[in-house]
């Protein structure tokens, strides 16, 4: 009798892991990409436009589908738009030649970006779903996955004559793999698929930069 109450202690514990995603924080790490050139000089001004629809917690439950178990705002340090621009801005600063202002005035060029679309989630198949109420089966074969999407236009300008030198799209999504196994797997999932698509954003900003 008590070893089955401990068993059954045991499956209650490692369900109630498995169930966790009220308060997920997950931490956003610096973005340090080597060998930035654009290969241009020159003054430049950056300005990130924010005209995505925000990512709010909606549809956390357990259920097959995908699940949003967090407000972007919620991320850590800093709120996700906030980390992708200081994080662009950090980079470019890289270049050599490259002087970044803080303001509109005194520059040769302004480089815009728009960010239209930022979606980060987590995507449970029928599988999974069922497999939580089986803890054991779960830990040994289920797995969900977590994806980062980010979408948006840049464009590059003459600041003096506001002639558009030219612009380009950028369509990113990256997924990580995650079993939700203790408290810390499921904030990780998030900030390594955010962070990844982050960082592959920026490669393709001074990659389009270095062929405007």
């Amino acid at each position: 009798m008590k070893r089955n109450k401990h068993i059954n202690k045991h499956i209650i514990i490692t369900s109630a892991l498995l169930f966790v995603g009220c308060f997920v924080m997950p931490t956003l790490t610096p973005i340090n990409l080597h060998q930035v050139d654009i290969g241009k000089d020159g003054k430049i001004y950056f300005e990130l436009t924010d005209s995505h629809t925000k990512v709010v917690r909606k549809n956390s439950t357990n259920w097959p589908g995908n699940h949003n178990d967090i407000d972007e705002n919620k991320f850590l340090p800093l709120p996700f738009v906030e980390y992708l621009g200081e994080n662009i801005i950090s980079n470019l600063r890289k270049s050599p030649g490259l002087e970044l202002l803080d303001s509109r005035d005194g520059n040769e060029f302004y480089i815009n970006f728009n960010l239209q679309h930022f979606n980060v989630y987590r995507e449970t198949s029928s599988f999974a779903s069922l497999a939580k109420f089986i803890p054991i089966i779960y830990l040994l074969m289920g797995s969900e996955s977590c994806s980062a999407e980010i979408r948006g236009v840049v464009m590059v300008s003459n600041q003096n004559t506001n002639e558009i030198l030219c612009n380009f799209n950028l369509d990113i999504k990256e997924t990580v793999q995650f079993r939700h196994i203790a408290t810390n797997d499921l904030p990780n999932a998030y900030a390594n698929a955010t962070h990844q698509a982050s960082s592959k954003l920026i490669e393709q900003i001074i990659s389009g930069l270095m062929n405007c």
